[in-house]
């Protein structure tokens, strides 16, 4: 019987995404290395941050920003699922008074 074992670093994007999901908001590379210090990878920096954060990107797991003032890029949580829309008034679910009512 084989065991097939996640990669460490598959498995520490993972703890990051999720993490990034749970709490929301803007991530940069500092964010992500001072959440992954909290991690059970607590001596992970902030260039492997950085890597994480575009490698779930890359993924589609997050939108990348690029603030051109700043000079830094920073990363928000896409959406799990694509906007449903009411078929009457097309507004989101979230969004919508009709509710599909016809």
């Amino acid at each position: 019987m084989s065991t097939v074992t996640a990669s460490p670093e598959a498995t520490r994007r993972a703890w990051l995404l999720t993490e990034i999901r749970t709490r929301g908001g803007v991530w940069t590379a500092h964010r992500a290395a001072t959440a992954l210090h909290r991690s059970p990878w607590p001596s992970t920096g902030r260039n492997t941050a950085r890597k994480d954060l575009r490698a779930l990107a890359a993924r589609g797991a997050l939108a990348a920003r690029d603030d051109l003032e700043l000079r830094r890029r920073s990363y928000t949580p896409k959406s799990l699922l694509p906007h449903r829309r009411c078929p009457k008034c097309r507004a989101t679910f979230e969004a919508c008074n009709c509710r599909g009512a016809v």
